[in-house]
């Protein structure tokens, strides 16, 4: 009786005339419930086979866990199964093969599913190249000055391919409404055998308990929610606060109990930091190209003090300025930590953001930045240049009032070295070289060693240019009077030296190197500073203020005290490299690890005292067993889980 109930809901009468006469005879639901899911299933075969490939490029880039393909698929499936077996409902029950409106609509919602899905995968894959983050709602806000910001790095043919795109899907969506009536036609033939109407409740109902199974299946949906690019945006979670820890709960607690003392130095404060600035390509660090004339006139008049070996702590800018700011290594960074500007603020200090790129919506860093920023400018700020242009940083300061009794801090942010930074042709001094990005060797991964080298000092050389003109203004505005300062690059950069490029992936020398500079208004004498890391600037500075350094901080002053004897590294990238600093005896030695699982486990172990290049992995030398063993020790006891992971 309810068989035929929906089969009369969703079947159109056959007439008796017509009628085979095997009809009366009852049909056999298992036979046809596998005809009607093996029909349906060729509806969802396109879309799950986009998103195996999509997926499967997200795990070969390191960016996705292998672990999580099965379940990352069958989510789409699932959904999918739910879209179309709601469709092949709804077209039967109101005829919709014959109205155009309902063509249309079914057309449209095809067109609609493919973008939301593809789109997202699309977007996200490059986001995740350039910046380590998946892209987010909030990043959406950001987007008119992000294209242009694109435009201007790789050129003209950006806006081309956006074409070309654009044409792509609207080719689409023609063939999707020419074909929609033959696409209805065919889903509403699943439906042909007796009680279809059920088959098909039951279907979706399955689907929609094994979607919710894997969206909210525990340890996978810890594991895997801020990794999946379609639940990570869909659900906002590439932006969401994470759940208060009591870790968290004891950083914001720091603020409230730190005691500013009556007494102390009140000098202004000033960190500068050049995206991507490695240590080794500057003239009076041994390079022999003049890359930093300004800063070399610095350092000739013996205004610089120098940490000899400095490392970020890790390999892109929300890692790199956190620690700078936060003293606090990358896993240990969250929305409250107690930040040197919390601090000064609460010390009376007025405190003021200018940083080139987006600091408001990437990373969600203007919530890392947190409430004590009273004068707050990035690249989407603006007026005149484009996002990662530095000229409108320069626009900024030209804003910004005179010095008055009030003491400042600043920390200020460059991207002229970057491969988004917006490169002039008058800094164009070592050809061969490319004023934007190639995008053609970015996708192609065939690089012209030569033309990466000089387009990187082309771009430091700029970015001097953009140092002198800051510290001008600054001193013209009378913020220079008393002050002590920091210059440093938030991260490195890769250049082929290791056969990639750019940054976020791994943790060698070039990936984490930078120049640590201080200097300051007055003569001063800092002591050797032999070994220091992006956590150690924000004590060294309190340090020459006379504030005392907040307990929770993982850094010490630089500033005559003894060096720190470790520190340690974490990649930006979701399950990467991990690595420990040991400075022991004057030999600083190295350790890098990868995997949470003992069959995928990858470890290195250098001497960078006889080693610096990186190029002697001691792993399997017999004579560096013990070394080995403490770095492990030392690495398990940071990072919370066995070194190497238990079988």
């Amino acid at each position: 009786m309810a068989c035929d109930g929906w089969n009369r809901g969703f079947a159109r009468p056959v007439p008796s005339a017509h009628r085979p006469a095997s009809a009366s005879a009852p049909a056999r639901p298992p036979r046809d419930f596998l005809r009607f899911l093996g029909r349906l299933l060729l509806f969802c075969l396109p879309q799950t086979a986009v998103s195996t490939v999509a997926i499967l490029a997200y795990v070969r880039a390191g960016i996705f866990p292998p672990f999580g393909v099965g379940t990352h698929v069958a989510l789409v499936l699932a959904l999918q199964i739910v879209f179309f077996t709601g469709w092949a409902l709804l077209g039967r029950r109101l005829e919709g093969a014959d109205r155009p409106w309902f063509r249309r609509l079914y057309a449209l919602s095809l067109f609609a599913k493919g973008l939301m899905l593809n789109l997202v995968y699309a977007a996200s894959y490059a986001s995740y190249s350039l910046w380590a983050e998946y892209i987010s709602w909030a990043n959406l806000r950001a987007l008119g000055s992000h294209l242009r910001g694109f435009q201007l790095a790789i050129g003209g043919g950006f806006f081309f391919a956006l074409a070309e795109v654009g044409l792509v899907l609207a080719g689409c969506l023609w063939l999707l409404l020419g074909t929609a009536e033959k696409s209805l036609r065919r889903l509403q033939t699943a439906f042909a055998p007796r009680a279809a109407g059920l088959h098909a409740l039951l279907l979706a109902a399955l689907a929609t308990v094994a979607a919710a199974n894997f969206w909210f299946r525990d340890p996978l949906w810890l594991h895997m929610a801020d990794r999946d690019p379609v639940l990570a945006f869909w659900t906002n979670r590439a932006a969401a606060e994470p759940v208060l820890t009591a870790e968290m709960l004891a950083d914001r607690a720091e603020g409230r109990a730190y005691a500013v003392p009556a007494e102390f130095r009140r000098r202004n404060v000033i960190v500068i930091a050049i995206d991507c600035l490695r240590a080794d390509h500057l003239s009076f660090r041994g390079y022999a190209r003049e890359t930093m004339p300004f800063l070399t006139s610095l350092h000739r008049a013996g205004r610089l003090h120098e940490v000899a070996f400095g490392v970020s702590n890790g390999n892109d800018s929300p890692q790199g300025i956190r620690a700078i700011l936060n003293s606090r290594l990358p896993h240990r960074q969250n929305f409250h930590n107690f930040r040197l500007h919390d601090l000064l603020r609460q010390a009376g200090y007025r405190t003021h953001l200018f940083g080139t790129g987006d600091h408001t919506t990437l990373g969600n860093m203007r919530l890392h930045y947190g409430p004590n920023v009273d004068v707050f400018r990035d690249g989407l700020s603006s007026r005149q240049y484009s996002v990662n242009d530095d000229r409108g940083l320069i626009e900024s300061l030209d804003d910004l009032p005179a010095a008055d009794s009030q003491p400042a801090f600043f920390y200020i942010h460059l991207m002229s070295a970057h491969e988004l930074g917006v490169r002039e042709p008058r800094f164009a001094r070592w050809q061969p070289a490319s004023l934007t990005m190639d995008w053609h060797a970015i996708i192609t991964k065939r690089h012209d060693p030569q033309a990466t080298v000089n387009s990187y000092d082309n771009g430091v050389l700029q970015a001097d240019h953009h140092l002198r003109e800051i510290m001008t203004r600054l001193e013209a505005k009378g913020y220079l009077r008393d002050y002590v300062a920091v210059i440093t690059g938030d991260h490195g950069q890769g250049l082929g030296d290791r056969g990639h490029h750019g940054h976020s992936e791994f943790l060698h020398g070039q990936d984490v190197s930078v120049p640590i500079l201080f200097l300051e208004s007055g003569a001063a004498d800092y002591g050797p500073m032999p070994f220091g890391s992006h956590v150690d600037i924000a004590p060294t500075l309190l340090d020459r203020l006379g504030l005392p350094k907040p307990a929770r901080w993982q850094g010490r002053s630089l500033h005559n005290a003894a060096p720190p004897e470790s520190t340690f590294l974490v990649a930006a990238r979701s399950g990467s490299w991990r690595g420990v600093l040991r400075r022991r005896e004057e030999r600083l030695s190295k350790y890098l690890f990868k995997g949470i699982r003992a069959d995928s486990f990858q470890e290195e172990l250098y001497d960078l005292s006889r080693d610096p290049g990186e190029t002697r992995n001691l792993i399997a030398d017999p004579a560096s067993a013990e070394l080995l063993l403490e770095m492990r020790r030392m690495a398990a006891m940071e990072f919370g889980r066995p070194v190497p992971p238990l079988n």
